[in-house]
């Protein structure tokens, strides 16, 4: 009978209101963001940070002239960040249509837009805010573009055979890539071939080095099903009157790959060396 007083006293003299959650605060980050394009001049270069928190959103945005570093100072929550660098890139970047992080991972380059001679770099890094709202970090960027040549054609059909009027061109080419991807690079289409190059002589038992360069997109695909064909080097010419195709597959190959094929064509077919 004492007891049930002294039990109701106490639940009423207590708050079992969970006490909530402290709302952080927005402090002045400060982030030195730095692009290293592996020694190539760019004309500029595009800095993207992003929030770690909800749908990731984009925080600051800036292009600086060359591959010039880039000092963000923004009010913000401070903790994880996503570093997007673009360098490079041929359009202006609509910060509004990427202002979430899933967005830029969907941007998309074609080839036709690419060019060999300053190929689009890109790369990402994370980093993370010290205890006064500073951090620094250097991303590697990296093209998507890639550089393949038949540097030689070797002719053993036999029997001193000539393939005449000899074309070179690449089949089931990728044309169209996500800036930001790293793997599992697809064809959008299949079917399509890059440019004809008309090679200059004819191929005799001595071969040639026609040295012809193509410009593709990667494709790293290990499977050989219909929907995700490989990549191939396709010569064409007249053999003793009659039009032959000799085609031969190129392997898996990642962003920014450089293979040089040289080319043995044979009664059957075709082989290939790849470096």
């Amino acid at each position: 009978m004492w007891m049930l007083p002294l039990v109701m006293m106490t639940a009423e003299g207590c708050d079992l209101t969970p006490a909530e959650e402290p709302v952080p605060v927005p402090e002045e980050l400060t982030l030195i963001l730095e692009a290293d394009c592996g020694g190539r001049a760019v004309s500029h270069t595009d800095y993207f940070v992003y929030g770690a928190d909800g749908v990731c959103p984009l925080e600051y945005h800036e292009r600086v002239a060359g591959d010039g570093a880039c000092t963000a100072v923004y009010e913000g929550r401070g903790g994880d960040k996503t570093v997007v660098c673009i360098a490079d890139c041929p359009y202006v970047l609509n910060t509004e249509t990427l202002s979430r992080f899933d967005a830029i991972e969907a941007l998309s380059l074609a080839l036709a837009e690419d060019d060999p001679d300053a190929p689009v770099l890109s790369g990402t890094a994370v980093l993370h805010t010290d205890a006064d709202g500073e951090a620094e970090v250097m991303v590697a960027l990296t093209p998507l573009l890639c550089r393949i040549e038949v540097s030689r054609i070797i002719n053993e059909i036999g029997g001193y055979t000539l393939v005449e009027d000899p074309v070179l061109y690449l089949k089931d080419i990728n044309t169209e890539v996500e800036l930001l991807r790293t793997n599992g690079f697809r064809q959008k289409e299949i079917g399509l071939r890059s440019a004809t190059v008309t090679l200059a002589h004819d191929i005799g038992a001595s071969g040639i080095e026609p040295h012809a360069v193509f410009y593709v997109y990667p494709n790293d695909s290990r499977e050989s099903g219909a929907g995700t064909p490989a990549t191939s080097i396709v010569l064409e010419g007249t053999v003793r009157g009659n039009k032959r195709s000799f085609s031969v597959p190129l392997p898996p190959f990642d962003r920014g790959a450089r293979i040089s094929a040289a080319l043995t064509l044979e009664a059957e077919g075709a082989t290939a060396e790849f470096n």
